[in-house]
């Protein structure tokens, strides 16, 4: 499943400028800079013609990003995030992500007829911690899940809390995912392809996973978190999720966090994702 005529269309509307196949037009290796900070940058904001322009814009890669096209998450959910007042500097980020868009128009998401791994749920989850000025220091969650070789439901979004750690900030994008891992186990289910053991939740951070499995540890440092999070506690009791240690370089869920280096970033979106069609 890929959007190649979708993404073509976008960057013909709003980069005519770029065409592809001109000698000026370049593509971007990632759809975010890792030297480019979303909330400190202070430029003047845009007229109300060209501030349409970019609303419809971003509303264009929500749409992709939510479709099929999970390697945008972060940059169209931090584009999101001025959409009431966006300035010059958000017009020229939100282009950087429709050239990265256009070379890489065939990147999609494979279901294939077999899979080489079993047909069982497993997720990853990641946070950045007080990353957000603009947003009263919240950290941004990102998760995705897979289902055999293919993932089917991604998320990278604000959290509704501060959170006093970075512990606890994974601990928060940990049982969103745990969430949303118990809704497609019920959807499996009513498809008569129920998941007969606890799904599989990587996380990188050691004492995030010990909350989750303890409601015994260290409770002086995580006994003023909201209750509703701690449910993640009693679905491993229960046998729905089993919270993991993965490390770092292999946490899928990295990349709906925060920009990346080109070369992180690929490791982690090729192995989440494929190239359909030919170059």
């Amino acid at each position: 499943m890929h959007l190649n005529t979708y993404v073509s269309d976008v960057v013909e509307r709003f980069c005519p400028t770029r065409r592809e196949g001109d000698q000026s037009f370049v593509t971007s290796p990632t759809p975010a800079a890792t030297t480019i900070n979303f909330d400190t940058r202070d430029e003047t904001e845009l007229t109300e013609q060209k501030a349409k322009q970019y609303q419809i814009l971003v509303g264009s890669l929500m749409y992709a990003s939510t479709l099929v096209r999970m390697d945008i998450s972060y940059a169209v959910g931090e584009l999101a995030t001025h959409m009431q007042a966006p300035r010059a500097c958000d017009w020229e980020m939100a282009l950087r992500c429709v050239e990265y868009l256009a070379g890489t128009k065939s990147h999609g998401i494979l279901f294939p007829y077999k899979h080489r791994k079993p047909l069982v749920l497993e997720a990853y989850s990641d946070s950045d911690w007080a990353g957000k000025l603009a947003a009263g220091r919240r950290s941004r969650s990102g998760w995705v899940v897979r289902y055999g070789d293919s993932p089917i439901s991604w998320y990278s979004g604000i959290q509704k809390v501060v959170t006093q750690s970075s512990a606890e900030a994974e601990y928060v994008a940990i049982s969103s995912a745990a969430n949303e891992v118990v809704y497609l186990r019920n959807v499996l289910t009513f498809l008569t392809l129920p998941q007969h053991d606890a799904t599989v939740i990587y996380e990188d951070n050691g004492a995030a996973i010990v909350w989750s499995k303890h409601y015994s540890a260290d409770h002086s440092r995580s006994k003023h978190v909201d209750v509703r999070y701690h449910r993640i506690r009693q679905l491993q009791e229960d046998g729905h999720v089993r919270v993991e240690k993965v490390d770092t370089r292999y946490n899928n869920a990295d990349p709906f966090t925060k920009a990346l280096p080109r070369a992180d970033f690929e490791r982690h979106i090729n192995t989440l994702m494929s190239w359909l069609l030919p170059e």
